[in-house]
């Protein structure tokens, strides 16, 4: 187990200005809508965690579907989403990044 000091986070650690381009690197994309160059602030799987800019990654589960709570996500300040299945709303101000599956990227 690895244990950070407790003045430091795993965002701090993971987001020293990663930006999303960056983070695209590498990744099987199927397709983007409104990819800009933003720095990102942290990754969140449940909507609720989701800080402003931050990625959500829509995660298909056992008993709910994270496609389910996009629009929760964005509420709470997503700044791009990645997703598996296909959206029936893109919003102009929001990066959207579709692949295959959300849970191995």
């Amino acid at each position: 187990m690895f244990l950070l000091p407790k003045n430091i986070s795993i965002d701090t650690i993971l987001f020293m200005k990663v930006e999303l381009k960056s983070l695209l690197k590498g990744i099987e994309i199927i397709n983007t809508k409104n990819i800009s160059n933003i720095e990102l602030k942290g990754l969140a799987y449940d909507s609720r965690d989701v800080k402003p800019g931050y990625v959500f990654f829509a995660l298909k589960g056992i008993h709910t579907d994270g496609h389910e709570y996009i629009d929760k996500a964005i509420d709470n300040g997503a700044t791009v989403i990645f997703h598996s299945d296909e959206l029936s709303n893109y919003l102009s101000n929001i990066s959207y990044v579709k692949v295959n599956n959300t849970r191995y990227i």
